[in-house]
């Protein structure tokens, strides 16, 4: 109950005294100064850029780093103001509250502070869009002085989470890279050829929109970069062309089954399985389904899955770190008879 009493006071008459809004956006807008040289940071907001390339005078633009810190340092404390006063309120929304609690007593308390806050503006969902025509590239980020390289690359499916085809692909990319003991990317490029220092590979969707995205991720010593580009490709492109094996579909089950129980052990993980489930309106019985699926999956399946919707040459390719060392070890070309 005291708990919910100062949340209330936050809500509903935050102080925002100017100082400390200085400070805040100040301290920010020199945090993002660092990333601006951090491969990860460039690489991966990059390739966001490119996936998704919404024009500049749509919210749903992406800002390169540059353009969030210009944001920042013009940022005024009257236009936080009137965002915060216009914009939220509870007219729409989702409250999850998960531990060891009274609802009898927490609820009513909830209601009463949360009742009659109303935003000027009524809440209207922004759905994602697809650009899965986006042609496949390549680009090379030379950013000196970094210890490590890192690799970024990323391809959007025009697919939702409710598409019947969503859990053979979440189980394929699995297979490729999303197994923290073993995976198809882990076993060669980390373990066979030591070529990195990690590497990985995930799918993800929206429950709404037809957006899904698969992307692939590895740090490396910036002179390996090439021989990690080159290796994460071939095995992509054996992924969509073989399909994969009975003893991988049934180990891929057991983990990623596994790893979906775990996650339900924390109520961290519960809060959010439950706040999603609100906003979609959905029960544990859609996971239940969604795991169900998982689990009569074929091989056949999974491979055709695959073939249908992952298409190499469209993957989009971002590395960035300090190749000059690599670029003068390089040895000079012979000439070829």
């Amino acid at each position: 109950p005291a708990a919910i009493e100062l949340l209330q006071q936050v809500l509903r008459t935050p102080a925002l005294p100017a100082e400390q809004f200085e400070i805040l956006r100040r301290e920010r807008a020199a945090a993002l100064e660092g990333r601006q040289t951090d491969p990860q940071t460039v690489a991966r907001q990059t390739l966001q850029r490119k996936l998704f390339p919404y024009p500049e005078n749509d919210v749903r633009h992406i800002l390169p780093v540059a353009g969030v810190i210009e944001r920042y340092k013009k940022a005024k404390l009257d236009d936080v103001k009137r965002l915060y006063n216009d914009f939220l309120g509870t007219g729409a929304g989702e409250l999850t509250i998960v531990g060891d609690f009274d609802p009898d007593q927490t609820l009513p308390l909830l209601k009463k502070s949360l009742q009659s806050w109303k935003a000027e503006y009524a809440y209207s969902r922004i759905p994602d869009q697809a650009f899965d025509k986006v042609a496949g590239s390549s680009q090379v980020i030379q950013i000196p002085d970094k210890a490590n390289a890192v690799y970024y690359a990323g391809n959007v499916i025009s697919m939702s989470q409710q598409h019947a085809d969503y859990p053979a692909l979440k189980l394929g990319i699995y297979i490729l890279g999303g197994g923290s003991l073993s995976s198809r990317l882990g076993d060669r490029i980390r373990q066979k050829e030591g070529l990195s220092y990690g590497v990985g590979a995930g799918f993800s969707g929206n429950w709404f929109d037809d957006v899904s995205k698969l992307t692939i991720g590895a740090i490396s010593n910036p002179q390996n970069s090439p021989k990690v580009v080159k290796s994460i490709g071939e095995e992509v492109d054996l992924l969509v062309a073989k399909g994969i094996s009975e003893e991988e579909l049934q180990q891929a089950k057991k983990g990623y089954l596994q790893s979906l129980a775990v996650q339900r052990t924390s109520d961290g993980s519960i809060l959010g399985l439950l706040a999603s489930s609100s906003y979609e309106k959905t029960t544990m019985a859609d996971q239940e389904k969604y795991e169900t699926a998982i689990r009569e999956l074929s091989a056949k399946q999974v491979g055709q899955a695959l073939k249908k919707h992952i298409h190499p040459k469209r993957l989009i390719i971002v590395t960035a770190g300090d190749f000059s060392a690599a670029k003068k070890s390089d040895p000079a070309p012979t000439k070829k008879e």
